[in-house]
């Protein structure tokens, strides 16, 4: 995957790029958003949301480091 993030500029990705970055599909991805472990969406537009590069690269970073509880599956 091309390496669209550089610190200082912070990408927009859309669900397929935070789901994909993240090891997982879209609509798991989207379950993790509800319950309130992925990081929430920016909404650019009525019909745009996406996420900060930095908030699901950080994400990424606590799941790795195991800051969730047993429980949760993701």
């Amino acid at each position: 995957m091309k390496e669209d993030y550089q610190k200082g500029n912070d990408a927009l990705w859309r669900a397929k790029q935070s789901a994909a970055r993240a090891g997982m599909g879209e609509s798991s991805w989207w379950r993790l958003v509800a319950m309130g472990i992925a990081p929430r969406p920016v909404r650019i537009g009525k019909r745009f949301t996406a996420w900060r590069a930095s908030d699901v690269l950080d994400f990424i970073e606590r799941v790795a480091a195991g800051e969730f509880e047993q429980g949760v599956q993701i």
